[in-house]
């Protein structure tokens, strides 16, 4: 899975949050505080007005997720955060997943597994989920963001198929044999 730095990090409240970020976003601590300063982790928009002034957001992404530009020296450039909800749904339910932690720590972990078995996917940086019953209270996790068309545009456009292409392919090669 590579080598993750741990995070510590306490809220306003007194509550302790746990996570871990790749050693190439160590920045992740200087956004994650003062998000847990503001208790801003249960609203998307407060969210947003909290975020340190070298961040900006680019766009949201439906209710979950913000697209966030990251300026200063040695920071990566464009990142997702999202925020994804308390999946608890009971206490037999989060006694039996106990062991799983919160959705954003499945989001981390998955991520790294499937760069490390080829899979093209946004690199996983960071996550952030509370320490004490981490499914019954919403999550953070950061991936980098990347800039590609959605699967809709990418399926109406104008280039030919893979088996348009194919045929085409073996449409020369038959051609080739004929005429040597």
């Amino acid at each position: 899975m590579g080598y993750s730095a741990p995070l510590n990090l306490r809220d306003d409240r007194g509550r302790r949050w746990v996570g871990a970020h790749t050693p190439a976003s160590a920045s992740l601590s200087e956004l994650f505080e003062p998000l847990l300063a503001a208790d801003a982790v249960d609203d998307l928009d407060t969210l947003a007005e909290q975020l340190p002034s070298n961040v900006t957001v680019v766009s949201r992404c439906g209710e979950s997720a913000l697209a966030l530009r990251l300026e200063g020296p040695g920071v990566l450039k464009s990142v997702v955060l999202k925020r994804l909800p308390a999946s608890a749904r009971g206490p037999f339910h989060a006694l039996l997943h106990l062991h799983e932690g919160s959705r954003a720590r499945r989001a981390f972990e998955m991520g790294h597994r499937l760069r490390a078995f080829g899979v093209a996917t946004p690199r996983p940086l960071g996550f952030l989920e509370r320490a004490f019953r981490p499914r019954s209270a919403p999550s953070l996790h950061v991936s980098e963001w990347l800039d590609v068309p959605s699967l809709r545009a990418w399926w109406t456009s104008s280039e030919p198929s893979y088996t348009e292409r194919q045929r085409r392919l073996d449409q020369d090669r038959k051609s080739t044999r004929l005429n040597s």
